[in-house]
């Protein structure tokens, strides 16, 4: 039973659904159970410094890094919403627009007057995040782990909190997104005139790009009128709405960590209509770093996890926030 095993099996995504439904997901992980307590088996008095032991756990760490990152930043809310960036560690990344040039009324006979093009910087610096994960070996020598459970875990954790530095460093950190901001629309009693006040705080310059929300919200949204009933029976058959107003639907999950109780918010009673253009960067800088050993003496294996990133929105009046959806 080696390795290669566990490449037979497939890996769940982040969204939650392997290619056999919710119920395939968990047949996954206690297959991958299974072949780590037959690795082990018969295996009394283990030595974890032997050379045979330390390839096994090897390469037990790198699946789970591996399935990690397969999965990481894929299809998240920040992708889906503005452009990345790619920078040096350590480096600030720095976005020059242009801007300054004036329309001046012409006299005949007269020299044209110039403007000299200006360029406006708006500069984002990422900051460094980590995860470590320590795990005893007893319990991967029992079964206790599943590769794949702790890559799409490990994944879903690391996209939430993209999601979460969005919301929560960003956009509720802005005044034009907060009650009676300029970029702020009730949600009270979510009705077409609402939906259109919101509209037309989106700026001119493009057109809408997507709703986001989660569950809530977009039943909400399902609820006011201009959907084709093909549109209804999507959404009753998929929980899913296809377009509205032109824009598609996105909807985006909160995830929860049922041990420490932490949850990545992104409002349940929220709704965001975003413009195509993009209202501001994502920056990363490299990839994901990531990294293993065993401690023997401690009986653990750890795995880390580094990545630099940040987010800058220069353009407020790109973004419109529904809040408090009814």
């Amino acid at each position: 039973m080696g390795l290669n095993k566990y490449k037979s099996v497939g890996f769940t995504s982040p969204k939650g659904k392997s290619k056999d439904g919710i119920s395939g997901k968990y047949n996954l992980y206690r297959k991958e159970k299974e072949l780590l307590r037959k690795q082990f088996a018969g295996m009394d008095n283990i030595d974890w410094t032997s050379p045979e032991m330390a390839k096994k756990l090897k390469g037990i760490a790198r699946k789970i890094i591996e399935t990690t990152a397969d999965e990481v930043f894929q299809r998240d809310l920040v992708s889906e919403t503005m452009p990345t960036e790619q920078i040096q560690p350590g480096d600030t990344f720095v976005l020059h627009e242009l801007s300054g040039v004036n329309v001046w009324y012409g006299t005949y006979g007269a020299s044209v007057r110039m403007s000299r093009p200006q360029f406006t910087p708006y500069s984002v610096k990422p900051e460094l995040k980590e995860i470590g994960l320590k795990l005893d070996l007893i319990q991967l020598q029992t079964g206790k782990y599943s590769i794949s459970e702790l890559g799409e875990y490990t994944a879903n954790l690391i996209t939430a909190w993209r999601n979460r530095l969005l919301f929560v460093i960003t956009l509720s950190g802005m005044t034009a997104f907060q009650s009676s901001g300029a970029q702020y629309q009730s949600g009270v009693n979510l009705a077409i005139p609402t939906l259109l006040a919101g509209i037309d705080k989106l700026t001119d310059e493009g057109e809408m790009r997507m709703w986001v929300g989660r569950r809530n919200a977009i039943h909400q949204l399902a609820n006011q009128s201009g959907f084709s009933n093909e549109t209804l029976r999507e959404f009753e058959t998929n929980g899913m709405i296809g377009k509205y107003a032109g824009a598609p639907v996105f909807k985006t999950t909160s995830f929860t960590d049922l041990d420490y109780g932490v949850v990545y918010p992104f409002p349940k009673d929220d709704l965001w209509l975003f413009s195509d253009l993009p209202a501001g960067r994502m920056v990363q800088a490299g990839a994901l770093r990531t990294a293993d050993e065993v401690v023997p003496q401690n009986e653990t294996m750890n795995i880390f996890y580094r990545w630099d990133d940040g987010i800058g929105i220069f353009h407020p009046d790109r973004i419109v926030r529904f809040a408090a959806i009814t």
